[in-house]
């Protein structure tokens, strides 16, 4: 992409599925900016660990804090989640 005329120094975000070595590499070719996990792969990998019968909870809980109008919310949620573990 850079030599295609993509301009790093406009990169600000780069969102990642958790892989290090993509995350690795992004860092030294876009070293001002910032990496955010993919909120999919976060909610894959939170179900993955969770047992059947509190999945759906969970998965409603996850979409509660990433879906939330404003970060405030979004904090509000997850304590409400936390508060119900």
């Amino acid at each position: 992409m850079k030599s295609r005329g993509l301009d790093s120094g406009k990169v600000t975000l780069g969102m990642m599925d958790g892989l290090t070595g993509l995350e690795t590499v992004f860092k030294e070719e876009f070293p001002q900016a910032k990496v955010q996990r993919c909120q999919v792969h976060v909610a894959r990998n939170v179900l993955a660990k969770v047992p059947k019968k509190f999945k759906q909870d969970v998965a409603n809980d996850l979409r509660s804090i990433f879906y939330a109008p404003s970060q405030e919310k979004s904090w509000n949620a997850l304590k409400a989640s936390a508060e119900m573990a």
